[in-house]
């Protein structure tokens, strides 16, 4: 799991295991 700094425009271009897969 990343941190919050990674804002929702980052969530949708990079892939939901970059996300944590919080998705």
């Amino acid at each position: 799991r990343n941190s919050p700094q990674f804002q929702p425009t980052d969530r949708t271009k990079r892939p939901n295991f970059w996300n944590g897969g919080e998705e």
